[in-house]
């Protein structure tokens, strides 16, 4: 059985304004998921951030090590 979506919404903390801007676009059934598929869905997004930080973070070097990206700003700092 799926929740109705206002009552999602409104568990989820989203104000009158917001819900209507959402239905008039068609996007508020996009609310009516389960428990366990809001926290897949949670789930899935944190562990796809997570990749991208290690990612943006990380390089591969010239020998298949990692080696970790230094912004233009950090490499001045250190030569002056």
């Amino acid at each position: 059985m799926q929740p109705h979506p206002d009552r999602v919404a409104a568990r989820l903390g989203l104000d009158e304004a917001t819900m209507a801007r959402l239905r008039a676009r068609g996007q508020l059934e996009r609310l009516a998921l389960t428990e366990p598929e809001i926290r897949e869905r949670l789930y899935r997004a944190r562990a796809h951030l997570a990749h991208l930080r290690t990612q943006t973070r990380r390089t591969e070097g010239s020998r298949g090590t990692m080696t970790v990206r230094r912004s233009p700003q950090s490499f001045r700092r250190e030569r002056s």
